[in-house]
């Protein structure tokens, strides 16, 4: 069975109803697994566990990066460990704030190469 919009406008309007559902049921997800994250982050620098790194560009342009080996990726999957890095790029009137959640090993001779290369090949 096939429906084209403007037909059957009651079966699209449920299909957008359940996808937008389902996009702020992982919206949800995400957003407390990310304040779980930030929290540890933050609970590891005060017990001075994060390792951090900072560079700056002969333009002035500041790379400060902020990391933590074996944090848990979630109360659910406390067993499940991984590692959490934060970059922030100084310069200008704008500061740029990524974190990345992986399973690769961050050290001082990788964590500057994350910012600059895609998701596919990072070390």
């Amino acid at each position: 069975m096939s429906v084209k919009p403007g037909k059957q406008t009651h079966l699209f309007a449920q299909m957008k109803q359940a996808d937008e559902d389902r996009r702020q049921a992982d919206e949800g997800v995400r957003d407390q697994m990310a304040q779980e994250l930030a929290a540890q982050m933050d609970q590891a620098e005060q017990d001075r566990r994060v390792q951090v790194l900072t560079l700056v560009d002969p333009d002035g342009t500041v790379h400060h990066y902020r990391w933590l080996t074996d944090a848990a990726l979630n109360k659910t999957d406390a067993d499940e460990r991984v590692g959490m890095l934060d970059y922030w790029e100084l310069g200008g009137p704008d500061v740029r704030h990524f974190r990345w959640i992986t399973d690769l090993e961050l050290t001082a001779g990788t964590v500057s190469d994350w910012p600059h290369m895609p998701p596919r090949r990072r070390p």
